[in-house]
């Protein structure tokens, strides 16, 4: 996944704590639409 990937690299350690937040909340709001997905099949 790009997200995690992101957050896990080099980069994602010098972001500030408010765009590592934002990060993991867009990544938690991506795996609840998928699980919906999942469901609504």
């Amino acid at each position: 996944m790009g997200i995690s990937a992101l957050l896990s690299s080099p980069i994602g350690d010098r972001q500030p704590p408010s765009m590592q937040a934002l990060g993991h909340s867009i990544a938690t709001v991506a795996a609840c639409a998928n699980e919906a997905a999942n469901l609504a099949r």
